[in-house]
């Protein structure tokens, strides 16, 4: 289950890649907003991580429309920042299950 340290470091994850992706200043505090929301969706799917990468990028792409309307700004510019984690995630989901898979072999 999400709790409010996850969406914390979700947000700060999401706000140092909008840093470095150039995003203007007074977008940063949404693009991180974003990026936690998002990850809270994922991680109310544990056991199932690509319905939830499905459903946190739905939400990460609605919220980025809703804040590009809103700010009347590229929506990419919410989107991008927040989606990121979760590639990250599934990479790193995807190398652990190799690396077991190896050590089961040898083992």
């Amino acid at each position: 289950m999400p709790d409010i340290g996850s969406f914390l470091f979700a947000a700060i994850g999401t706000l140092g890649y909008a840093v470095t992706y150039n995003i203007p200043k007074k977008l940063l505090p949404l693009a991180a907003i974003t990026g936690g929301i998002g990850w809270t969706v994922f991680c109310c799917f544990p056991s199932h991580p690509i319905y939830g990468c499905f459903f946190a990028a739905l939400s990460v792409g609605i919220l980025g429309e809703i804040f590009a309307r809103k700010f009347k700004d590229a929506a990419t510019l919410f989107i991008l920042p927040g989606i990121f984690l979760f590639f990250l995630f599934l990479f790193i989901h995807g190398l652990q299950r190799l690396i077991n898979l190896f050590l089961y072999l040898i083992l």
